[in-house]
């Protein structure tokens, strides 16, 4: 089976709404499947970012495309196309996030001045 060899660590804190993921590096609350962790040298937080992928649930031929923000960051995560997708937390989570390795294109939406 695959098998995803990152090991993430977070702070415990006291829960809040149930709905609240843990803290990312942005200092907010990650969103499953909306929350994206980018290299900070390549982006900042908080800007949006369209992501175009194989769907990690399904249909590994189809494609899934979706507006993601950039929350957190990760220290495997090295350059202007590398992100890793927050899934939430729990058994099913981690058996999403362990499929996903695919290649990706990611489109960042920068606001015209």
């Amino acid at each position: 089976t695959a098998q995803n060899r990152s090991f993430i660590f977070f702070k415990e804190l006291d829960a809040g709404n149930d709905r609240d993921g843990p803290i990312g590096a942005a200092d907010i609350p990650l969103l499953p499947g909306r929350s994206l962790a980018i290299d900070q040298t390549q982006h900042v937080y908080g800007v949006p970012i369209w992501l175009n992928t194989p769907d990690p649930v399904g249909d590994r031929e189809a494609s899934t495309g979706r507006l993601m923000v950039a929350h957190d960051t990760g220290s495997a995560i090295k350059g202007p196309q590398r992100g890793d997708i927050y899934v939430g937390s729990g058994e099913r989570a981690g058996l999403i996030a362990g499929r996903i390795q695919s290649p990706a294109r990611m489109v960042i939406l920068v606001p015209k001045p």
